[in-house]
């Protein structure tokens, strides 16, 4: 038997996966550019009792279970 067409397939997969992973990571990276980029906007516009406290980011996961790759985005309270 055979197992070479399997693993062809595997590889296939894996690497579409980890090509799409990247690609979600950079929209994410861009997206939270964007939000404060209109933060830092609106901070210049008003006086510091209007500012928001949330921030986002984007971190990459590295426990153990995390595939290689893996993100999170988070949002977080500021002082």
């Amino acid at each position: 038997m055979n197992a070479r067409p399997n693993d062809d397939l595997t590889d296939g997969l894996n690497t579409w996966a980890l090509t799409r992973l990247d690609a979600l990571r950079r929209e994410a990276d861009r997206l939270v550019g964007l939000y404060w980029g209109w933060a830092d906007r609106q901070r210049k516009a008003r006086p510091r009792s209007e500012w928001g406290r949330l921030g986002v980011r984007v971190r990459a996961q590295q426990n153990a279970r995390s595939l290689p790759g893996a993100f999170g985005v988070e949002w977080f309270e500021t002082y």
